[in-house]
């Protein structure tokens, strides 16, 4: 089963880092039969061009007023993807600003190949719950 990822980061150096990490992920997903698909994106406008192709989200946007994380997360949601949502805190603390009916995951910066690991993994159990849902 493919995997669709979707990066988005405004921090050109937090995405490049992330970029890395998710391409070992790949390497390794890849040659155990389950190729992942990543696309990097530096803005909330590039990503919701097609959001509804993505399997994962990894946000952290913190440099357009009005356009963080926390609501392209919530604007993900709105047009009903249901998708493993990931805000990555960084300069802003997301886990105190998601109420609680928000169902997003949230991880540290600087994240680590173990978190993309588990990530990737829980966004596959989510694909394939959904794939026999269909």
């Amino acid at each position: 089963m493919a995997v669709y990822i979707a990066l988005c980061d405004d921090n050109i150096a937090d995405r490049k880092h992330l970029e890395r990490l998710l391409g070992r992920e790949h390497d390794k997903r890849n040659a155990a039969g389950c190729p992942l698909y990543i696309d990097s994106f530096g803005s909330k406008e590039a990503l919701l061009r097609t959001p509804n192709r993505y399997d994962l989200f990894l946000l952290d946007l913190t440099r357009e007023k009005g356009a963080d994380g926390l609501s392209t997360a919530r604007e993900i949601r709105l047009l009903g993807i249901d998708a493993e949502i990931v805000l990555i805190c960084s300069q802003l603390n997301y886990r105190e600003r998601a109420g609680s009916e928000d169902d997003f995951l949230f991880r540290n910066q600087p994240i680590s190949q173990n978190d993309i690991s588990e990530l990737v993994s829980l966004a596959i159990a989510r694909a394939r719950k959904k794939a026999k849902q269909s």
